[in-house]
């Protein structure tokens, strides 16, 4: 195997985006990171993106709730490993995130519509959700794209979207 030179070569943003865009829409599951009163936790998460790079989870509560409500700062990692080429690529985003509940019904469905739209299952309809399901709604300032693949083709390995 060769390995190229270092290099800081940087990609335009849209280029950026798009590539972490493509990361987010081939998984489905991310590490959640919320702090509370400087404690971080990390839980992992199942999401649906959108075109425009919302990231969207469903959740029937938890700590994580509590922890948005009361800092709406967030951070989200995920990765994935092509075992064919030896190549690996995550993403670590930076963002805010709201809650938003059922009470909120026209955000609600919208959201839930997103969710639905882009998780690429079959979904229930709202009406036959649990009581307490909530949705979070996160969006990023920054995302830092690690991709192997990168530096082959003359660009740095570690590229950074930032809205």
């Amino acid at each position: 195997m060769i390995i190229p030179e270092p290099t800081e070569k940087e990609l335009s943003q849209e280029d950026v985006f798009d590539r972490c865009l493509d990361v987010l829409k081939s998984s489905k599951f991310c590490t959640l990171a919320t702090t509370l009163n400087a404690k971080p936790r990390a839980r992992t998460m199942e999401y649906a993106v959108d075109d425009a790079g919302i990231i969207y989870m469903l959740t029937e509560g938890g700590r994580k709730i509590r922890d948005i409500l009361l800092n709406m700062n967030v951070s989200l990692a995920l990765w994935e490993v092509d075992e064919d080429t030896d190549g690996l690529r995550g993403l670590t985003i930076i963002g805010r995130a709201e809650v938003v509940d059922r009470g909120d019904a026209k955000r609600f469905d919208e959201y839930y519509g997103k969710y639905s739209h882009h998780i690429g299952r079959e979904m229930p309809p709202v009406s036959d959700l649990p009581p307490g399901v909530k949705l979070i709604r996160a969006v990023p300032d920054s995302m830092e794209l690690f991709d192997r693949s990168l530096p082959a083709t003359g660009f740095a390995v570690k590229q950074v979207w930032r809205r």
